[in-house]
């Protein structure tokens, strides 16, 4: 398709990515690690870290005469990457398309949004679009409730004109990052990889309590704590992501939404079509017996023919969409047509 070949994620994306991965693992590990460990160890354990280098082994004293050494590379590394993968992505979204790996990813996926927005609704042309985009969230919401849009489009209209806002600011107003990161996540992220996010989450709960029973039964000797750093860290930024992703996921899916709202409005329009009918017969039934009172005459024919008429008209009004008054004209119409045609026989 075309929008796949115009926003598509070239070597270069991923080169660019990967420097920046590392750059920024270095720089946490350095900058805020390093620093951090230090400060806890000190103001818990009221004693100093050696390190004599930034991957090499970190010891302190505890008590009297056990000394903890850790490996910084095996307990913090994971969290350095972590860590460093955020932020590259979050750098990613406010770079030059040619070189940003998420500002790809997200006008991408604004093309297809916008795609889906027209195959859902009778908006057929661009300016249509560009002018449901320019209106406030409140338009957008009436306007949609009133030609009868699920709710689940409309979000898409007020997701997309946000994020379509974001992308022609410059890379200053670009720093504000959430219109870009709420249509990825909402519309794309979260309906492609929940159950992935979820099944990792319980994986790393399952590494976590293998670390600890290894522990628990001494393999892992309690001076060298780094495997239990190193799995406490990886369950804690699987539950990270799985609660960013949890909090903009949908609270149902589109397709239960679609098919509940669909569901409803059979439900009423059913009921409906079946009070319309009981008020044709009774109304029919009333006039059929009005004409044979005022008459005198044998109405058994005129009410046959009246009542099929009646049908007829009925049926067509509600398929034009007049309901108001559909019952009323095509009972007294038919029964006229009806009776009309009786005494010229």
């Amino acid at each position: 398709m075309e929008y796949e070949h115009k926003y598509s994620v070239q070597l270069q994306h991923y080169l660019i990515l990967f420097s920046m991965i590392i750059i920024a693992g270095l720089f946490i590990h350095v900058v805020v690690i390093m620093p951090l460990a230090r400060s806890i160890i000190h103001a818990l354990l009221n004693t100093e870290l050696t390190a004599p280098g930034w991957f090499a082994q970190w010891t302190f004293q505890l008590g009297e005469e056990q000394i903890i050494y850790i490996s910084p590379l095996f307990a913090f590394g994971y969290i350095d990457f972590f860590l460093g993968l955020v932020i590259a992505l979050v750098f990613s979204m406010i770079m030059p398309e040619s070189i940003g790996f998420m500002k790809v990813k997200v006008l991408r996926e604004l093309d297809v949004v916008k795609k889906r927005i027209k195959a859902q609704t009778n908006i057929s042309s661009d300016a249509e679009l560009n002018q449901w985009f320019s209106w406030s969230n409140s338009d957008i919401e009436s306007e949609g409730e009133r030609r009868g849009f699920q709710m689940v489009v409309v979000r898409e209209l007020i997701d997309g004109r946000d994020a379509l806002s974001w992308s022609k600011r410059n890379i200053v107003g670009q720093i504000w990052i959430f219109p870009a990161v709420r249509l990825y996540m909402t519309h794309h992220f979260t309906e492609h990889y929940a159950n992935m996010v979820q099944g990792a989450a319980y994986i790393g709960a399952a590494n976590l309590i293998i670390f600890i029973g290894i522990r628990g039964i001494k393999f892992i000797p309690p001076e060298r704590p780094s495997a239990i750093l190193f799995a406490l860290w990886v369950e804690f930024s699987m539950l990270v992501l799985l609660g960013v992703t949890l909090v903009f996921t949908e609270e149902e899916e589109r397709l239960d939404k679609i098919l509940k709202e669909l569901k409803e409005r059979s439900a009423e329009q059913a009921h409906r079509m079946a009070t319309l009918n009981d008020q044709s017969v009774l109304q029919t039934q009333a006039l059929g017996n009005l004409v044979r009172i005022l008459s005198g005459v044998n109405t058994d024919d005129v009410s046959k023919q009246a009542e099929t008429r009646a049908g007829e008209l009925l049926s067509r009004a509600m398929a034009e969409g007049r309901v108001d008054k559909a019952v009323k004209d095509a009972a007294d119409t038919a029964l006229g047509e009806a009776y009309v045609a009786r005494k010229t026989h």
